[in-house]
């Protein structure tokens, strides 16, 4: 994840910077970006933390929130998600003003990018669970049994 931070910060810096001088909705794709590149190392930092000499109980308890499909350390990555979002709204916006279109062009454009972006994003989350199923569900379910054998034995 640090890896991938390391490329998409500079990526939306330039994207802020071109996006500054002119309302073109550029500067919050850059900004999105940005903040996921944060969001990823924040995320890369907190996975790294594993104390692997922490009693089994607190240990397995652990593993089962970090390997949880959509846990609350996601949370933070709408935040991105919804400011690339609106900057992408605003391109089409403003691209389609410049082009000249009607209001109704100009709704329908947006409109349009509207339905593309839920679309986009239910895909990625359907696409995610099935990854995450594929090669971390069977794991959370070998803790999860873990777990209940403690609590019985």
């Amino acid at each position: 994840m640090l890896g991938m931070a390391l490329i998409l910060f500079p990526v939306g810096l330039v994207f802020m910077v071109s996006g500054a001088s002119r309302l073109t909705g550029a500067d919050l794709i850059g900004l999105g970006i940005v903040l996921s590149a944060a969001y990823m190392c924040l995320k890369g930092r907190w996975f790294g933390r594993v104390d692997y000499a922490a009693p089994a109980r607190e240990f397995l308890a652990a593993a089962a929130r970090r390997y949880r499909f959509w846990g609350t350390i996601n949370l933070p990555a709408i935040i991105p998600l919804l400011v690339l979002g609106l900057g992408g709204a605003l391109t089409i916006y403003h691209t389609a003003v410049r082009l000249h279109f009607s209001d109704r062009g100009t709704v329908l454009a947006l409109g349009g990018y509207v339905l593309f972006f839920i679309a986009l994003c239910v895909f990625a989350l359907v696409v995610s669970l099935k990854d995450w199923r594929r090669e971390t569900g069977g794991l959370l379910e070998k803790i999860r049994q873990r777990q209940q054998e403690l609590d019985n034995g």
